[in-house]
């Protein structure tokens, strides 16, 4: 032991030490030139401050460690444990195309100056905070057993970063990463300057955290899972998903195109926007889609029955469908042309406007209705339903054209109709009705109609080009017909 400050000077040799520690009650002084330091017995303790100068710096104390200064050399490894609190050089520590591993194994690191090396590895128990640059051309390693991870200033530059805290990760700097490998928080926040890809798995408190992945310049690749409470992805250029999403919340955001190669998106609620198109057509499992808006077009796929409670437009067109479960739409749909499938049924209970362009309706198991809030407006509407079809909303459609049911077929316009494609009412079976609703609109049949029951309306005139055959024929005119 030393009751005072210790100066060791090698002359370039090595420092080392022998067997039961050493315990330095001053400040420690160590200069090796290009000799290296190697002090690593459990029992150290440099009660004040180290200066350490060689080529590599190993060094373990059994309480807090402080360190003045460091060099290690030419690409010298340092590695820095302490059983406390560590604190660092304000000049910060450069190992070149060595590694750097810094530990604070009872107490936070607090990160000054700059850290850079091949590979950068850095725990503390109660906490990390980075508050300068961190740079590694490698794999970056944050670690904390019970604390947080922040970033208060600096730019976290890695090939991969890797790591888990006990509490939260947040890192909202301009950082560059290439990749994001294995990481585990409560919650994680990255934002990046640049492309990144996800590498592994992420998983935040137990699947209940927030996870937010941001880049404000380049894509944002997603190629393994995200599980978590809400999960938002925020990227400048495309976002390309190829894992699972699984939370209770999803949030997507594209500055170019979002696309969904592999795996599902299994939450709550979704929503979105892309500057480009939108294409997520896996076997997902949303139960509610809410706001969502596409430039250059959005088509979702969904394996379960899906309410739509928000406004969704794709822009050039929009296409929604369940391969089970219902499909039901209770927030406004737009789009220059439309296409709503819902295997178990599809009802409509919202404006859905393709303005002059076409609406195509489907359900492949069951029926499609209409309720009171629900408005058509489309140049051209078309459709198939195992079931019945029922719209008579204040509907805005001027052709209706093809359109086949498994049982009755009822349509109401709240203007002019023009029918000039067949319709097919459970082989011929099925009951018709047709309306024309308002004191100026007629109802033009430009096609032959074959029904049990046909019943025609019109506020104004009706003409008819073709036949009908029907077991009975009921309607009326407020003008001709």
């Amino acid at each position: 032991s030393v009751g005072g400050n210790l100066v060791a000077t090698s002359n370039n040799g090595a420092i080392t030490e022998g067997s039961g520690g050493l315990q330095v009650s001053g400040t420690s002084n160590l200069q090796a030139g290009s000799g290296a330091i190697t002090l690593t017995d459990g029992s150290n303790h440099f009660a004040g401050a180290v200066t350490a100068v060689g080529q590599g710096v190993s060094l373990v104390d059994a309480g807090n460690l402080t360190v003045a200064s460091l060099s290690s050399g030419s690409n010298g490894t340092v590695n820095l444990t302490a059983g406390g609190s560590l604190t660092l050089p304000a000049l910060g520590i450069d190992t070149g195309t060595a590694s750097l591993t810094l530990a604070a194994n009872g107490g936070a690191l607090v990160m000054p100056g700059a850290l850079s090396g091949a590979s950068i590895t850095l725990s503390g128990r109660d906490g990390i905070t980075l508050g300068s640059n961190l740079t590694s051309a490698g794999t970056v390693t944050l670690t904390s057993n019970a604390g947080a991870i922040s970033q208060t200033g600096g730019v976290l530059t890695a090939g991969t970063l890797t790591g888990s805290s006990a509490g939260n990760t947040t890192l909202g700097q301009a950082n560059h990463v290439a990749t994001l490998g294995a990481f585990s928080a409560a919650n994680f926040t990255l934002t990046n300057a640049q492309a990144l890809t996800i590498g592994s798995n992420l998983v935040v408190g137990g699947g209940t955290g927030a996870i937010s992945l941001t880049t404000t310049s380049g894509g944002l690749t997603i190629q393994h899972d995200l599980n978590g409470g809400s999960i938002a992805l925020q990227s400048a250029g495309n976002l390309a998903l190829a894992g699972n999403l699984v939370g209770s919340s999803v949030g997507l955001s594209s500055g170019g195109n979002i696309a969904q190669s592999a795996g599902i998106i299994q939450a709550g609620t979704l929503t979105g926007q892309a500057a480009g198109g939108a294409t997520l057509v896996q076997a997902n499992k949303v139960g509610t889609l809410g706001n969502f808006t596409a430039a250059n077009g959005l088509s979702f796929a969904n394996a379960q029955a899906l309410a739509v409670g928000g406004t969704v437009n794709g822009g050039s067109s929009t296409s929604l469908s369940t391969t089970s479960g219902k499909l039901t739409i209770g927030g406004s749909i737009g789009g220059a042309s439309i296409a709503l499938a819902g295997q178990g049924g599809l009802d409509i209970n919202a404006a859905v406007n393709a303005g002059t362009g076409d609406i195509s309706l489907g359900s492949s198991g069951g029926a499609i209705t209409e309720g009171s809030s629900g408005v058509l407006t489309a140049g051209s509407l078309s459709g198939t339903s195992a079931g019945s079809t029922t719209l008579d909303g204040a509907n805005q459609v001027v052709t209706l054209g093809n359109f086949t049911t498994g049982g009755d077929f009822s349509f109401r316009d709240a203007r002019t109709l023009t029918v000039n494609s067949p319709l097919d009412a459970n082989g011929g079976s099925g009951n018709l009705s047709l309306t024309a609703a308002g004191s100026s609109s007629d109802l033009i049949v430009a096609t032959s109609l074959t029904g049990g029951t046909v019943t025609l309306a019109a506020g104004r005139n009706i003409t008819s080009s073709t036949g009908i055959t029907a077991t009975t024929l009921t309607g009326s005119a407020g003008g001709q017909a």
